[in-house]
């Protein structure tokens, strides 16, 4: 939980470098006349843009966790028993993932989303639960939890995985990563393609919509910002 704080603390502290930064640059260009992109009528492409994204970031770090949380727990507690509650303990955590910049946390969601679609109307089988496990984050990157397992039908053995990475979603995670080796679960399966299967992981999709523009303005401040101020800079010398 602690380590968890201090990630939280460093992107809200980015966050807000970041928006000063890009919202100073858009600012002194747009007072000195020079646009970082202009048309062929010279009216500004981004100067505005960055003044306005800049602003977008500072606000965005100041948006309280204490609502994030809420909100992520509340979604994942809601289909928990009292008895599963106090069955829940979190096993020996695992070697530490890739987060890729944290793209990874809405990448596994758009995968569980593609799956639960792809799975609809699919035939419930009786899955054996393989490995279940939590990771501590990379520095300051995101929590994993994970589940394998493996599943018969029409006489073949197939396998899947549910996984989800997450800051603040301990319930959720807590209740995926208790499940034992040999335990049984249900799975549905889309019976003309049977190597797909999908179990829901009980995260809910608030955090990663909640987190998506925090998650790829980093992404892309750090891939495309950059080399574009330098070419900026360059061509209105």
């Amino acid at each position: 939980m602690r380590q968890n704080k201090r990630a939280l603390r460093y992107h809200r502290l980015t966050l807000i470098v970041s928006g000063v930064v890009i919202a100073g640059v858009g600012l002194a260009r747009m007072l000195q006349v020079k646009q970082v992109v202009t048309d062929t009528t010279s009216q500004p492409l981004l100067s505005w843009g960055l003044l306005a994204g800049g602003f977008l970031c500072i606000v965005l770090a100041l948006v309280p966790m204490a609502w994030i949380t809420r909100a992520t727990n509340t979604a994942s507690g809601r289909d928990m028993t009292e008895g599963q509650q106090a069955h829940s303990s979190l096993p020996e955590a695992r070697p530490a993932h890739h987060a890729y910049l944290n793209l990874s946390l809405l990448l596994l969601a758009i995968r569980e989303l593609w799956l639960r679609h792809r799975a609809k109307g699919g035939v419930p089988v009786e899955a054996t639960v393989e490995l279940a496990y939590h990771t501590d984050p990379v520095a300051k990157k995101v929590f994993r939890a994970e589940m394998r397992y493996s599943y018969g039908f029409e006489g073949r053995q197939f396998s899947g995985r549910v996984a989800r990475d997450y800051f603040l979603n301990f319930k959720a995670a807590d209740k995926l990563a208790s499940l034992r080796r040999g335990e049984k679960v249900i799975v549905l399966v889309k019976p003309d393609q049977p190597e797909i299967s999908y179990y829901a992981s009980g995260f809910g999709f608030i955090e990663a919509i909640v987190f998506a523009p925090l998650i790829l303005f980093t992404c892309a401040f750090c891939l495309i910002v950059p080399p574009l101020l330098v070419w900026a800079f360059l061509i209105n010398k």
